[in-house]
């Protein structure tokens, strides 16, 4: 695993009850603070709720591809069109190299699919992170081109 100086503070976006709790589990384990939602659209609505000292903290998106309402890759792009560009963790149980080569022509982007296990999710989070903010986050790309 990544080495790092904090936790990272993780959208977390499954329509799967059992999933999400999962995913949660995994992530506090690991030291990482979420915030949880069962659609794109719930998650959507309570980052627009959001006060800025909260939002700019967001470091990271875990999201399922296939969810009711907004999917994953519309969850990604009206993230961005927000100002929120973020590393992200794709997670499907339908993955295919199609797929895959979708989300990762935006950049910033792992993809992991189900089943998995937790040490897999803590290291694609860690190292997705890591490859795009560096260990400390000072090094943010995406949120520097962001701002």
């Amino acid at each position: 695993m990544i080495k790092k100086n904090k936790p990272l503070f993780i959208l977390v976006a499954e329509d799967d009850p059992q999933s999400r709790l999962s995913l949660d589990v995994t992530l506090r384990r690991a030291g990482h603070r979420t915030l949880l939602a069962a659609s794109g659209d719930t998650l959507l609505e309570t980052i627009e709720r959001m006060p800025l000292d909260q939002l700019v903290r967001v470091e990271m998106l875990v999201t399922d591809v296939n969810m009711p309402g907004i999917k994953g890759g519309e969850l990604i792009r009206a993230l961005d069109a927000r100002g929120l560009c973020l590393p992200v963790v794709v997670i499907s149980a339908y993955g295919t190299a199609t797929l895959s080569n979708e989300f990762s022509k935006r950049g910033a982007i792992r993809f992991l699919q189900k089943p998995f296990r937790p040490d897999e999710l803590v290291e694609a989070v860690e190292q997705t992170y890591a490859n795009v903010c560096g260990i400390s986050g000072d090094e943010c790309r995406l949120r520097d081109a962001s701002r």
